[in-house]
């Protein structure tokens, strides 16, 4: 039983998937559209906060999805569960006599701590716990984790490789140098940087339109506010240069697009 935000193009499809060529059987569970439909308000508190009315629908869901499944030995495998409640690890234990299984590519631990209440909760309750930053693992082991695993940053070799570029797609998605990543002022700083050599530049990522305008010379190289599955390996194969930031707010060496670049 695998529960993720399972979008086209996300790295949590992509291991849903990677587990379903390994032989096992998959049953999914998708958490993408619980706050698609919500205000404003509701989704921020949600993003932020790990509340809300669909946090709770989707604890429920999963648990409703959980007591409809044949009785044997399952896998519960959560990915990046910030939401998952710890009574919801507990209750698919019971009801699916589950090894309970987390995974995250993501620091999870030590930073935002106002989001990670349930998760910080449900942490002893894993029977084991996958992470890919050595930075977190002593405060893994600090809240009670039994069995945790550091693993290696990953890509889904199935979409992410060399390949030749059409000519439309390359004056649709190409450049001479691309950055996809989400709005930071350390990001906007480099990417500055970047137009400054005279450089063709596109970039692609959330948040970046209602902040272009305190960065005029980045106008002209903004191409939408993301570019994924199919596109999002041709955007980075397109252009000559592919950059990859790593985040102030973390000690990072390495980030998932490090190795799928």
């Amino acid at each position: 039983l695998y529960a993720g935000t399972l979008w086209p193009g996300g790295t949590a499809l992509a291991r849903c998937e990677a587990l379903r060529e390994l032989g096992r059987e998959v049953v999914a569970f998708d958490t993408t559209d619980y706050l698609a439909k919500a205000g404003w308000f509701t989704r921020q508190l949600g993003f932020r906060l790990s509340t809300g009315p669909g946090g709770r629908r989707r604890n429920e869901d999963l648990l409703t999805l959980a007591r409809s499944l044949p009785r044997r030995r399952w896998v519960g495998w959560i990915d990046k569960g910030l939401w998952i409640y710890p009574g919801t690890v507990a209750a698919l234990r019971r009801s699916l006599d589950a090894v309970m299984v987390h995974y995250t590519p993501d620091p999870q631990v030590v930073f935002q701590r106002e989001k990670l209440r349930h998760f910080l909760g449900a942490v002893p309750l894993y029977d084991v716990l996958f992470t890919t930053k050595p930075f977190e693992v002593d405060a893994y082991r600090s809240q009670g984790a039994r069995n945790l695993v550091l693993v290696h940053q990953s890509y889904d070799d199935r979409r992410l490789q060399p390949r030749e570029v059409t000519p439309a797609d390359r004056e649709r998605l190409g450049s001479e140098v691309c950055f996809i990543g989400q709005y930071t002022d350390h990001y906007a700083t480099l990417l500055e940087a970047a137009v400054a050599t005279g450089a063709r530049v596109r970039f692609w990522g959330p948040n970046w339109r209602r902040r272009r305008s305190r960065h005029p010379s980045l106008r002209p190289a903004f191409a939408g506010d993301g570019v994924w599955g199919e596109d999002y390996a041709i955007a980075l194969n397109a252009p000559d240069i592919a950059l990859c930031f790593l985040s102030k707010r973390y000690p990072e060496s390495t980030t998932t697009r490090t190795f799928e670049i």
